[in-house]
């Protein structure tokens, strides 16, 4: 059994955090003990918070071959929301406390992005 106890969501902008241009609903997500070659998800919510529009260009991943991240790289509007799915799936052999990291590269923040 794989166990999988956190995985962090930090948001880590170049400005700060009263100038943010984007903001993300959830900064950490448990999903408890996952068993190796299941698959876990949740979705995350980039919003806008700023007067200008914002390129969501990507996400990258700490783990390619167990983190997947499904969104549509798109410009929001200020106000705007962009929904990103995280599917987690641990490895066959691999066990013990993880955490991984997702970071959103946005227009907004490009050295410093919002980071999962």
């Amino acid at each position: 059994m794989f166990s999988f106890t956190r995985l962090f969501f930090g948001i880590l902008l170049s400005a700060s955090a009263v100038n943010a241009q984007v903001r993300l609903n959830r900064k950490i997500i448990e999903f408890g003990v996952v068993k190796a070659g299941e698959a876990h998800i949740a979705t995350v919510t980039i919003t806008t918070v700023g007067v200008k529009q914002i390129d969501v260009q990507r996400a990258d991943v700490s783990c390619t071959s167990c983190t997947v991240v499904q969104m549509t790289p798109t410009t929001l509007a200020p106000g705007e929301k962009l929904k990103a799915s995280i599917r987690f799936a641990p490895p066959i052999g691999e066990s013990g406390f993880v955490q991984r990291d997702v970071a959103f590269i946005t227009s907004d923040s490009p050295a410093l992005p919002p980071k999962v």
